[in-house]
C-alpha cells in the first residue's frame, strides 16, 4: 500500500481533489510510520494501537454491515476489507 500511495503522490499532475489528496496522504503516512514501527516498536506502540483500533472499528461498522446484507462482494469496501483482515 505504501508503494502505491507514494507513487500516486509523486506522479500526480494537476489539481488535487481535497478528499482524494487526504486519502493518499493518510495512506502514505500510515505506511511510512508503520515502517518506522518495525525499528522502534515500543516508541511506536500508541500508533500501532491506533492502527489496530481504527481497522477493527471500520470492519465492525462498515464491512460487517455490508457482509450481513450480502453487499460486500463487489463493493468498493471489499478491497479494504481484504487488506484489513489479511485474507
Amino acid at each position: 500500500m505504501g508503494q502505491t500511495a507514494w507513487s500516486e503522490i509523486l506522479s500526480h499532475t494537476g489539481v488535487w481533489e481535497p478528499i482524494e489528496a487526504v486519502t493518499w496522504c493518510v495512506w502514505a503516512a500510515y505506511a511510512t510510520l508503520a515502517g518506522f514501527g518495525i525499528y522502534n516498536t515500543l516508541k511506536m506502540l500508541p500508533l500501532i494501537l491506533f492502527m489496530v483500533f481504527y481497522k477493527i472499528l471500520w470492519l465492525a461498522v462498515v464491512a460487517y454491515t455490508l457482509l450481513t446484507t450480502n453487499t460486500l462482494s463487489g463493493s468498493s469496501a471489499e478491497e479494504l476489507t481484504i487488506i484489513f483482515t489479511g485474507a
